[in-house]
């Protein structure tokens, strides 16, 4: 009896362990990614001044599961803007804006626990974790898909969102913003005069510091080495 009680004590405490584990902070001050945004659409882009050409991302402190980060941007129209950020990669306060993530998550988990309300990452969780050939390796990543439509009598409007994480460190790698309007000319009479238009904006990433650690393509190099041996054996098995 005593040791059924140990047991079911035993099970109790793994279970609040992993309902509230802290999620880790996978950055280290210093580290950096710098990205290049690209546009189009058949629809009028931002206006130079606000249409972000190139990014880049300086972490300059972490302190506990706060992040906080130095965002650099360039704009079409040559200006740039420099500002800081503090992110908190557990529930997502302060910013929620999608650049850090915890390291380490996983298909189903939530992206942040607690996000701002007007945050499209309220409920949003890690649609799929998956390898992907980023910068010429094979990397680990967390995948986010998400899609916001909102209607009126005479538009709707979709935007939909495509967010890549390294796993790791969950360091955005690269993103999709795709946003679609339709406007309705004449609401009682269906699609008759409608306009519609879309816009996307791609940001890719083309250098970070530090570079991919060799243990994210470690499990490939192990199936791969695997599945030689089992040829391998084969043939000399003929």
């Amino acid at each position: 009896m005593v040791q059924v009680m140990a047991f079911v004590i035993l099970l109790g405490m793994v279970g609040i362990e992993r309902a509230f584990a802290l999620r880790r902070v996978g950055v280290s001050p210093g580290d950096w990614a710098e990205y290049i945004c690209l546009w189009s659409g058949n629809g009028t882009l931002p206006e130079p001044q606000y249409r972000t050409d190139w990014m880049k991302f300086i972490v300059k402190e972490v302190s506990g599961l706060n992040v906080t980060y130095e965002q650099l941007s360039r704009m079409a129209d040559g200006s740039e803007t420099n500002y800081t950020n503090v992110e908190n990669v557990e529930t997502g306060e302060y910013c929620g804006s999608s650049v850090i993530i915890a390291a380490d998550l996983n298909q189903g988990d939530l992206i942040y626990t607690n996000p701002p309300a007007y945050s499209y990452f309220e409920g949003a969780t890690i649609n799929e974790t998956t390898y992907r050939n980023i910068l010429g390796e094979i990397a680990e990543v967390n995948i986010m898909n998400l899609t916001v439509t909102t209607s009126s009598p005479s538009i709707n409007h979709t935007v939909s969102y495509e967010f890549w994480w390294f796993r790791s460190t969950g360091c955005i790698a690269a993103a999709t913003i795709y946003v679609l309007t339709q406007i309705a000319g004449n609401m009682t009479l269906a699609n008759e005069n409608s306009t519609t238009t879309w816009m996307k904006m791609e940001v890719v990433i083309y250098s970070i510091i530090p570079e991919f650690p060799s243990f994210l393509i470690l499990p490939l190099f192990m199936i791969a080495t695997l599945l030689a041996v089992i040829v391998h054996r084969r043939k000399r098995a003929m």
